[in-house]
């Protein structure tokens, strides 16, 4: 049984077109999921269905934003493309659009990064973006929406930005804020024509 879960970063913004733009290519997949008459689900609800045999997983598809910058809620403007909109504004331009009867269950878990030192170090690789873009702040906020969960992606990403301090720190699991669950992990593929990039800077002219 093959299942789609659909991956983007929306830190992902090498240009306007769909191949190098995971904020152009999320809005473009939407249309194209609802075109298919297939079904979005929360990533919970398809892991559950997939642990129990439900072949009702196969016409699902669930969404996830990996490592957790405050562009999956908020919008942005590149240093050289101009306004990116926030993945969280993408679905409610799409509700707007359609109605709540075009894809009912609309939801996306945002992977983040639990170490606020791992974060940090991260962040300072990519000047471009200015401010606290791979802070917790948004977290509740996106919760609150209704059309977004938080998951977590590993405690420090093993990314080599970060010190080996907090690669070897025995915390290796992030806590919802208080009062929430995080949502289940759940391996995901990425849709074609797109791959990360975290650790590089949009391309220089």
């Amino acid at each position: 049984m093959t299942i789609h879960v659909l991956t983007y970063h929306s830190h992902n913004v090498d240009g306007t077109a769909y191949a190098g733009n995971d904020h152009v290519a999320f809005a473009e997949d939407l249309e194209v999921i609802r075109r298919a008459g297939a079904e979005v689900v929360p990533l919970d609800e398809l892991a559950a269905r997939i642990a129990a045999r439900d072949r009702s997983a196969a016409r699902c598809v669930g969404l996830s934003f990996d490592d957790g910058p405050v562009f999956d809620v908020h919008d942005f403007v590149h240093p050289r493309f101009g306004p990116q909109r926030g993945f969280l504004n993408i679905m409610r331009d799409f509700r707007a659009r359609h109605g709540g009867r075009a894809l009912p269950r609309l939801h996306a878990t945002s992977f983040v990064i639990a170490s606020p030192q791992a974060r940090a170090c991260m962040q300072a690789e990519l000047p471009e973006y200015p401010g606290e873009w791979l802070s917790d702040a948004w977290w509740v906020e996106a919760m609150d929406s209704g059309l977004m969960g938080i998951g977590n992606h590993s405690w420090d990403h093993v990314h080599h930005a970060v010190p080996e301090t907090a690669i070897g720190n025995p915390s290796t699991r992030s806590k919802a804020p208080k009062g929430r669950s995080a949502r289940p992990r759940i391996s995901s593929g990425r849709g074609p024509g797109r791959r990360p990039r975290y650790s590089h800077s949009p391309s220089a002219t």
